[in-house]
């Protein structure tokens, strides 16, 4: 069985939300762990997120501009991958809280990275 974890990094409305968490739970592999950090959501998605069944964490910094693109983006799914046990997993997922993905998208990706140790 292969282990993998994700890390979401968010600034979108709840609707924005709901649909990348409801691609991510309908995985043919599902995840062992999820960490949504809310970067500054629109609206609050705690209760949204928890009620999925993943972990729903705040980044401490607050801030107004979007660091989409910027280097202090590194800081926020830094924060993310801190929350997840790594130890315990095959692989991890980072991902942006607007990607919507296909039902098969982590066995493909997870596939091709065990038949290519290049990956």
């Amino acid at each position: 069985m292969t282990r993998y974890g994700v890390v979401i990094f968010a600034r979108e409305k709840k609707d924005t939300v709901h649909s990348v968490l409801l691609a991510l739970s309908e995985q043919t592999i599902k995840p062992l762990d999820v960490v949504f950090v809310d970067d500054g959501c629109e609206e609050n998605v705690s209760e949204l997120v928890e009620s999925m069944g993943f972990r729903y964490i705040r980044y401490p910094e607050m801030h107004v501009e979007s660091w989409a693109g910027r280097p202090e983006l590194a800081k926020v799914v830094n924060f993310g991958l801190k929350n997840l046990d790594l130890s315990s997993l095959d692989f991890f997922m980072i991902l942006g809280g607007d990607t919507v993905l296909e039902r098969e998208y982590a066995e493909k990706v997870i596939d091709k990275m065990k038949r290519n140790e290049k990956l």
